[in-house]
């Protein structure tokens, strides 16, 4: 099944498929992909992230204990053009809340996160401490299907891994435009 997706995908792109086998030692696959050169940027160049001012610019807290996986959200999402404050457990995110100077207008959390710490149940409890109600977006790779009758039940979004980005940046966005009305 796997080598017909990736034929009929190389297919669609025009990219070629090698192959080399030898009896009793394996098969080797290739594909062909053309070198591609970036266009150069100018000033005047634009890109989909909109232009936001201070005052109007939306604050993302998330929690993730894994260093690699925060880093790579607080780059897409500043890219996007968020302010992102960056929690690994309960004590920072608390600690963040209580002291930021931006007002936290979504919450994007981990759901098993160090010390069998809950990410929805902690998220609940930041809300609870916070000047207004904060949409919540819960990332997981459980499947257990009590928890995620739970989170079901919960005023929550629920992403399941691996979260692609088109997918997360319109979950983001209706979370904001709800929260909005």
């Amino acid at each position: 099944l796997g080598l017909s997706i990736v034929k009929r995908l190389s297919e669609l792109q025009d990219h070629q498929i090698g192959l080399s086998s030898t009896p009793n030692e394996g098969s080797k696959f290739s594909i062909t992909i053309p070198a591609a050169s970036c266009p150069e940027r100018t000033s005047s160049t634009t890109t989909d992230v909109a232009e936001t001012s201070a005052e109007s610019q939306k604050v993302i807290l998330t929690i993730e204990n894994e260093v690699d996986i925060s880093e790579a959200m607080t780059v897409l999402l500043s890219a996007w053009g968020y302010t992102v404050l960056t929690a690994e457990d309960s004590a920072q995110a608390f600690s963040i809340a209580e002291h930021s100077e931006h007002d936290i207008d979504l919450l994007i959390s981990d759901y098993q996160l160090d010390d069998k710490e809950n990410g929805l149940a902690l998220c609940q409890r930041l809300q609870e401490m916070l000047t207004k109600k904060v949409p919540i977006i819960i990332v997981t790779g459980n499947t257990d299907s009590e928890t995620i009758k739970q989170m079901e039940q919960s005023d929550i979004t629920l992403l399941h891994k691996p979260v692609f980005p088109p997918q997360l940046r319109l979950a983001i966005e209706n979370n904001l435009r709800r929260a909005r009305v």
